[in-house]
């Protein structure tokens, strides 16, 4: 009662702050408005600028060449199939110059940028403002990122399709790896790369898009397709993208249409969430966006991708926790919706299921009922490792033999449970060796799509701006406990043992030193956790304008990388 009582006049102290700060912005927005006119020009400005630097600057790179297969291949036949393309005399090489559509982007850059100094001002709400930046910046990712360019996207592509058509598990081989039935053309979203083709820093060669756009594919001409790797996901992976691919199925047989409408669902359906996640946990609201903002986050949610859909599930999915113990009373709706999204993470990857245990951090006198609360955080906790259990039994069945990669499971299984005790060893190895590039990765400086990589000043200045804010505490700290962290820490802790120890078994060959395998991004749900876990110090900037200076930061390197990826593969 005491601890209601002190909430209560906290939040009532807070609204009369938050009411005298808007009484006195009303007072300097009259008195000031040539100061605000400034402000709202030179940050056009400076966007402008940086927009015209990072233009000239990728445009005149001598390492950046965008060209045409079949030209690039005769250029590679004259040189011979040895010589780098980057040693092909550069005016042989078709630059890319200022496109229409990039222009139209870096108008649209200035405009957001607006958008954001408008918050600033609270001229209208930052939630708003932070809408029309990540769906932006999100469907720049959609419309530049060509097809099959993510990881293994025609496999997960493949995947999706299965779903819309209500297979929910893939077919066996005669070898017993998963194939899919697929009209036949679909096969055309396989973009061709020359094996000739020495691929360094950004340089890729794709056969131009627009040879797709008019083909057409026959849902009656079936084929046979491999995929082997994505057949060991479970549904649950891709309802975002299956949802659009399902809704294109009814109106098109436009192959390149039906392709970028299941990107275009995910996308969206991703994009919905994480705004979701900021409004209903405005406290981590800096965080949220630095996170969900990086390159390889919205890369990963705009294209087909297991891993994208899961960050952004993972993310609202702790945000809607945290928003709940706020709460005075727990809701049936409240309870469904937990259920439903511990239930998907656990069917996502399997690495991930323990993320359901985060349900425990609810108090238990939001049910009005010890008693009651432990049955609903016990039963949601068993029917997540239940619907995890039965998907492994079907999913184990699509294990291919990798001993042509001196992998053996089994017996590396053995070795492990036998040499325990070298196993901190192996993985303090691995971290000192791969540490760097999973930080890279992580922060947006190495994109690891074919071989993109941005300047290295990227993941430096995210980096450390996304550490400081997981340090930093904010008004409602005594939200958080010591239950809280431990119970997120140790979370945390059997995840990374799940994510080391499953890699080393099925991914690394047998009684190597080190693990192989393992990449910066599978360590993106894990941050809005650990940040809740960790002991935070106090800051003197308030959350509203770290959210604001973080927006305009990812703007500019999102612009950078959506650039980047213009002269790449246009």
């Amino acid at each position: 009662t005491d601890r209601q009582t002190d909430r209560q006049t906290d939040r009532q102290t807070d609204r009369q702050t938050d009411l005298d700060k808007d009484t006195l912005l009303s007072k300097y927005l009259a008195n000031n408005k040539f100061r605000i006119i400034l402000g709202f020009v030179i940050i056009i400005l400076i966007v402008s600028a940086f927009i015209i630097f990072i233009n000239y600057s990728i445009y005149h790179d001598d390492k950046i060449a965008s060209i045409s297969f079949k030209k690039a291949s005769k250029l590679l036949a004259k040189a011979g199939s040895d010589k780098n393309i980057y040693r092909i005399d550069k005016k042989h090489i078709g630059y890319s110059a200022f496109s229409f559509k990039l222009i139209i982007t870096d108008v649209l850059a200035v405009i957001i940028s607006g958008i954001i100094y408008l918050a600033y001002i609270k001229k209208i709400k930052k939630i708003i403002a932070f809408a029309f930046f990540y769906l932006f910046i999100s469907s720049m990712y959609l419309v530049y990122n060509p097809v099959n360019v993510g990881y293994d996207e025609n496999g997960h592509f493949l995947r999706a399709y299965e779903l819309s058509k209500g297979i929910f598990v893939s077919d066996h081989s005669e070898e017993g790896k998963g194939i899919t039935y697929a009209p036949k053309n679909l096969n055309l979203l396989i973009y061709k790369v020359s094996d000739n083709i020495k691929l360094n820093d950004a340089a890729l060669v794709y056969e131009k898009e627009e040879a797709y756009l008019n083909k057409r594919f026959d849902k009656n001409d079936i084929s046979l397709f491999g995929n082997e790797n994505q057949a060991l996901y479970s549904p649950a992976s891709y309802i975002q993208n299956s949802l659009g691919l399902f809704i294109s199925n009814i109106f098109t047989d436009n192959v390149f249409i039906y392709y970028q409408m299941g990107r275009f669902s995910g996308m969206l359906i991703n994009a919905i969430l994480i705004i979701l996640a900021l409004y209903l946990y405005p406290e981590r609201g800096g965080l949220i966006c630095l996170v969900a903002s990086t390159p390889i986050f919205i890369s990963q949610m705009s294209t087909y991708s297991a891993d994208g859909n899961l960050n952004s599930i993972s993310v609202f999915y702790f945000a809607y926790i945290m928003h709940i113990r706020k709460k005075e009373k727990i809701t049936a709706l409240n309870c469904g919706v937990i259920v439903g999204i511990s239930i998907i993470i656990a069917l996502s990857k399997m690495i991930y299921f323990p993320f359901v245990f985060a349900v425990f951090v609810i108090p238990n006198k939001l049910f009005n009922d010890r008693k009651k609360g432990m049955i609903f955080k016990v039963l949601t906790s068993f029917l997540a490792v239940l619907a995890f259990v039965i998907w492994f039994s079907v999913a184990r069945t699509f294990l291919s033999d990798s001993s042509s990669r001196g992998v053996y499971p089994e017996y590396q299984m053995v070795y492990l449970l036998k040499h325990l005790y070298r196993f901190p060893l192996i993985v303090y190895k691995t971290i000192i060796e791969y540490s760097p590039g999973w930080y890279a990765t992580l922060f947006g400086g190495n994109y690891d799509l074919n071989n993109i990589r941005l300047n290295n000043v990227v993941p430096i200045i995210v980096g450390l701006i996304t550490i400081y804010e997981i340090i930093v505490s904010f008004k409602n700290e005594s939200n958080c406990n010591i239950r809280v962290s431990v119970c997120l820490g140790a979370v945390i802790l059997i995840i990374l043992g799940l994510t080391f120890s499953s890699l080393y078994v099925q991914w690394t060959p047998y009684k190597y030193d080190m693990i192989l395998g393992i990449q910066g991004r599978y360590f993106i749900p894990l941050i809005l956790p650990f940040s809740i876990a960790v002991k935070k110090f106090r800051t003197p900037f308030s959350e509203e304008i770290r959210l604001i200076v973080y927006m305009i930061i990812m703007l500019l390197i999102n612009i950078y990388s959506i650039s980047f990826m213009q002269y790449v593969f246009a």
